[in-house]
């Protein structure tokens, strides 16, 4: 459990934009694993748009929050961290952490975003 996350995910950025959740941790993982996000929804999609790591410790109050997914699941989201996996120059997908009882903190997505880096270093060398 990284930074005592409750949920977590690995997307995948498509050919055409769209985020699929390759691997999902949680209480909901088997519901996520395999669905699409359409290019540029939500917050995963707002970070691999803009290449940026974001912190919400409100996702219901942010324009960027799609709340299709929890409908969809039952899951309740109450705060989301999502980071970008690129190699700088190709945006692979991200990361995205949910639901940390403590609160997630600036820390958190500097650790998220260094696995991040590592895990694009590491797909670069060994794609499969």
């Amino acid at each position: 459990r990284v930074c005592g996350a409750e949920s977590g995910a690995a997307l995948h950025q498509e050919a055409d934009g769209a985020l699929r959740f390759l691997f999902a941790v949680g209480p909901r993982a088997h519901e996520v694993r395999g669905r699409r996000l359409p290019p540029g929804k939500g917050i995963a999609g707002f970070c691999t748009q803009r290449d940026v790591g974001l912190l919400i410790t409100e996702p219901n109050h942010d324009p960027r929050f799609f709340s299709g997914m929890d409908q969809a699941t039952g899951y309740t989201t109450t705060a989301v961290l999502a980071v970008p996996v690129t190699t700088g120059f190709e945006m692979l997908g991200c990361l995205e952490l949910l639901k940390a009882p403590s609160g997630f903190r600036h820390r958190h997505l500097e650790q998220v975003s260094a696995l991040a880096v590592g895990l694009a270093a590491r797909l670069i060398r060994d794609p499969d």
